[in-house]
């Protein structure tokens, strides 16, 4: 089982989409690929309406020519916070049944206030490393999901992850660098 923390980036720097799942239902969602993994920020009821609870079910992920699913995992369904100010780690279940990948990751659901004391809101932040989800994630260039929350809607994070060009370019800068001191060392000694 492997267990990815959620408290490794800072969650309120996502860019927030705004989404009408009906009139009377509003959520917002972010979602960013960074160093090989998708994190995710859902809050299911910022606008303080009280007509939602927390769904952890159907996170419907497309990985370039991948698939893959993550629900809340069974032990922790009833485990779900509900009162102001509460947070819990909450496990889910991801599951790719073209590569027979399942794991198991660990998010974080914290308890905010949205206006609405009776139901405040429920924010979901989970990193998602892409390895539980696709065996090659260098890959997957362009991440999709779509959710019943999304009001039919697709969250799309397009293009690869940063960390695997910035390791390329630290490497070219050390050979430079390094062949710069030699070919200045040569010339001096010839």
């Amino acid at each position: 089982m492997k267990t990815a923390h959620a408290d490794e980036i800072n969650y309120d720097s996502i860019p927030m989409t705004q989404i009408s799942y009906s009139d009377s239902t509003i959520h917002t969602w972010g979602m960013i690929v960074q160093d090989n993994a998708i994190y995710l920020n859902y809050n299911n009821d910022p606008k303080g309406q009280g007509t939602t609870t927390f769904q952890g079910y159907g996170f419907n992920f497309k990985l370039g020519d991948q698939q893959a699913v993550m629900n809340i995992d069974s032990s922790d369904s009833g485990n779900i916070p509900t009162k102001l100010g509460d947070t819990r780690s909450i496990k889910f279940q991801t599951n790719n049944y073209s590569s027979n990948i399942q794991e198991k990751i660990t998010g974080t659901i914290l308890v905010s206030d949205n206006g609405n004391s009776d139901k405040p809101a429920q924010i979901l932040h989970i990193k998602i490393p892409m390895s539980t989800l696709v065996k090659d994630p260098s890959l997957v260039n362009k991440v999709e999901l779509n959710n019943p929350n999304l009001g039919g809607g697709t969250l799309v994070s397009d293009g690869a992850s940063t960390s695997p060009v910035l390791s390329v370019s630290i490497a070219v800068i050390a050979v430079l660098v390094i062949g710069f001191f030699v070919y200045r060392k040569k010339r001096r000694v010839a």
